[in-house]
């Protein structure tokens, strides 16, 4: 079994014809190998425990900031950084942790952050005006707050925050207003607690390896409007 949260295009939500596309590359790759694919959604704070625990097989989309502990492959699902958004009509820029005085701003619990960003809310403590979304699909929520005008910006991956506000039908309502410049390369991570977690990245290697090399990844990226990452 694998999990995430809703995270589109990465992972989308289960019975709507496309459940993103690394959950898409997973079943084609394993399935291949003989395995049966369960993915399930649930909120990213539990898929992670439930990967410590040795419950589920592994979670999609993670990266080692996140849970340095899974078992992860060498090929990855492209790469991430902390984008900021904000409403149009708002003329807040990041720039560094000094900004974000007085910013209301919504995370996702569970989500890797830049380590100064940690550390500025840990010094900031209660004065910190943050808000982490505990859901199975915290990118919808996070952006109707921001929408709503209950948070000023929201911090998550461009993709997703884009192609999410596309599904909304908000994209004209918001824009980017600078990253944390850190990038980090995601992955499917596998249970540390499985004896056979080594054995299924190893597999997803050489079957991210094939897709690509006959074409089938692109066929994949197409779908939902992406293009390969390397």
């Amino acid at each position: 079994m694998l999990a995430a949260d809703v995270w589109c295009p990465y992972t989308c939500e289960k019975g709507l014809g496309q459940d993103g596309f690394a959950v898409d590359m997973a079943r084609e790759i394993f399935e291949a190998a003989g395995f049966e694919v369960e993915y399930r959604v649930m909120s990213w704070r539990r898929a992670l425990t439930e990967a410590t625990n040795g419950y589920i097989d592994g979670v999609i989309g993670a990266d080692r900031s996140e849970a340095h502990w899974l078992i992860y492959p060498e090929e990855e699902l492209g790469s991430t950084a902390g984008d900021f958004f904000v409403l149009k009509s708002n003329p807040w820029r990041y720039a560094g942790t000094s900004s974000l005085v007085g910013v209301r701003l919504a995370l996702v619990a569970g989500y890797g952050i830049h380590p100064d960003i940690v550390e500025f809310l840990q010094r900031r403590g209660r004065e910190a005006l943050v808000q982490y979304t505990v859901s199975q699909n915290p990118l919808e929520e996070n952006l109707r707050k921001l929408v709503a005008g209950r948070v000023d910006a929201i911090l998550d991956d461009r993709t997703a925050i884009l192609y999410e506000a596309d599904r909304l039908g908000v994209r004209d309502l918001i824009e980017y207003a600078g990253s944390d410049d850190v990038s980090e390369n995601l992955y499917v991570a596998f249970s540390d607690k499985s004896p056979r977690s080594r054995e299924l990245a190893r597999i997803w290697d050489r079957g991210v390896r094939k897709l690509r090399a006959s074409g089938r990844l692109k066929a994949i990226l197409v779908r939902y409007g992406l293009r390969d990452w390397k």
